[in-house]
């Protein structure tokens, strides 16, 4: 099993998803729930090509964690 950290970010006009360690993998959505859906779909298409080319799946390296700051 691949995990791979996954940011999304609100925007102007909705959201945007990105994936660190697959720059190539990114998305759009006007939900959150939308560019979650999408950017899955991305990624399995990105992993689905590279397996049928036979080249190497990227290595999942980042990490993340939520720090919470009291002001």
């Amino acid at each position: 099993m691949l995990k791979y950290v996954v940011l999304i970010k609100k925007t102007d006009d909705g959201y945007s998803a990105a994936v660190p360690d697959i720059p190539e993998c990114t998305a759009t959505g006007t939900t959150v729930s939308e560019v979650e859906d999408l950017i899955y779909q991305v990624i399995q298409k990105h992993l689905d090509t590279l397996a049928k080319e036979n080249r190497s799946l990227p290595p999942a390296v980042t990490e993340s964690e939520i720090m919470i700051f009291v002001d």
